[in-house]
Parts: structure tokens; sequence; C-alpha cells
């Protein structure tokens, strides 16, 4: 596995997006692949045909890690191109002729049926993404009432992103923020978890005017009030303009420990529909 794994990095440097990530990112979930790859071998039948419980899960996961890096879907099909022929390469080096020639089949398979499950979560997620940008596009251009049209985009939000489980946004008032708008399963309760992220978390979003993330278990000491808000993850993205923090937009989880880039990604879309709707809304009350 070792050696079919630098033999990879070395040769995936042939697709562009490759050249860019650093080895953590650039190898990835690779190793666990790998592994699941040579597991499924064991269990194929004769004939190096797998059933749907053998189709490898590790494909998935590289596949939306490789949308959430910037890569189209022929460039995520040429990694596993190339994965193929390092692995092909060192079974043939490795085996008899005979044995190579039997087991043929089998590589190929379970390769092919990676690809498939990559193929298909890679575009699940993508269309998933390009429906949830539509439906914040629209939103923002049904309502002149801003308070409805945060709502609104809230909603939006949390229909397009499975692992969120509340959301919110806050705007400046005087020296503070306020709560405009926030979404969940249960709006009120969501409203105490999501206001429980206390002023601190906002105010250093907005004073740094950049997106911030945060592991409530590993982040806060066991006193503080956050933790009572089940929250095991938040992060935040300021509604900047003019170089000003008007607002802050929230997520939180409740059962994941981070967001993928996905996520962050259709958030600050979010936040910046937002900064637009409010920004419009004070020059119509100027």
């Amino acid at each position: 596995t070792d050696s079919i794994l630098e033999e990879w990095a070395s040769d995936v440097m042939a697709v562009a997006p490759a050249r860019s990530l650093e080895r953590p990112a650039l190898i990835n979930h690779l190793p666990q692949l790998l592994v699941g790859m040579a597991d499924e071998a064991e269990h194929a039948d004769r004939a190096g045909v797998l059933s749907r419980a053998q189709q490898p899960s590790g494909a998935a996961v590289h596949a939306l890690h490789r949308l959430e890096e910037g890569y189209d879907l022929n460039e995520v099909v040429a990694e596993y191109a190339i994965l193929r022929e390092c692995i092909l390469r060192h079974w043939v080096e490795h085996a008899g002729p005979v044995e190579a020639a039997d087991s043929l089949l089998l590589v190929n398979a379970i390769v092919d049926s990676s690809v498939e499950v990559a193929v298909q979560r890679y575009t699940a997620a993508r269309d998933r993404t390009i429906l949830a940008l539509d439906r914040i596009s629209t939103a923002s251009l049904h309502s002149r009432d801003v308070d409805a049209l945060l709502r609104d985009l809230i909603g939006v939000f949390l229909q397009s992103t499975p692992s969120v489980d509340t959301a919110a946004i806050f705007m400046r008032d005087g020296e503070g923020f306020r709560l405009r708008a926030t979404a969940g399963v249960d709006a009120h309760l969501d409203a105490r978890r999501i206001v429980g992220v206390g002023v601190d978390f906002i105010a250093k979003v907005a004073a740094e005017a950049k997106p911030q993330s945060m592991r409530v278990a590993l982040a806060r000491p066991e006193s503080d009030p956050l933790r009572s808000t089940q929250l095991r993850a938040i992060h935040g993205v300021p509604l900047i303009n003019g170089g000003e923090a008007l607002g802050v937009a929230v997520m939180g989880s409740l059962s994941a420990d981070e967001f993928s880039e996905q996520d962050k990604r259709l958030l600050s879309v979010l936040a910046s529909r937002a900064t637009a709707a409010v920004y419009q809304s004070m020059i119509r009350d100027a």
C-alpha cells in the first residue's frame, strides 16, 4: 500500500489541481481507500464482481473532499485512472503471470466500482450546491421586507445543509448585536441555542471581518454557558459592507464536530445576499 501511495502521489501531479495541494490534502483518504479495495478483493467472487454492499465507501469521502478543493469531475476520474495504473503495475510486479491474469478483472472491477461511487457522490453534492445557490438567489428577490427576507434565506439555507441544525443572522444594534432571524427543527429552542453562542464569538467574527469556526467541546471550558446549547460546532460569517460588519450569520450543528467547505461556502453566499438586502433597506430608509 505504501509503495502504491508514493507512486500515485508522484504521478498524480499531472492533474492540475493536485499541484496546488499540500501533501496531507493530496493524500487525503487514499490510504483508507486502498485498504478498503484490498478488503473488497478478498470478499469479491471469482469473476471479480462486486455487490452493492462491497462498493468502496472511501471513494465517496474522497470525492467530496475533491469537490471542496475545486476539482472538476473529469479531474477526479483522472486521479482514479492514475491509481488504476499504479495498482496494476504493482500487482503484475508482485504476482505470477497466471495469478496476475486471473486477478486482472477483479482489480479493474474494484477500481471501476470506486469510480462509480465517486462520480455519483460528487455529482449529487455538486447538484445540491447548485440548487441551494439557486434557492438562495430566488429567495433574495421575493421580498422587500428585510426581516421576512432574512427568515427566508435562513430557511432555504437549512433545507440545503443536512449537517446544520440551526442558523441565525445577527445585525449590529448600537455597540452590540441583535438576533434578526433564526430557524431550525424547533425555532424557539434553536433561537435560545444560537443566542447561546454568545457575544464573544459574534463580536470576534465581526471584529476580525472573516469567517470563524469553533468546536464547542474543545474550545470552551466545562463551565461556559455555550455548553448548555448542546451544539458541537459553530461557524460564523460576517456581513461586510464598505469594510464594516453590519452583522454576522451563524450556523450550528448538534451532531457534527466540523462543517464541510461546501456548507461554509453556502453560508458565505447567504451572508452576501443578506448584506445586500440590509444595505438596500438602509438606503431606502435614508
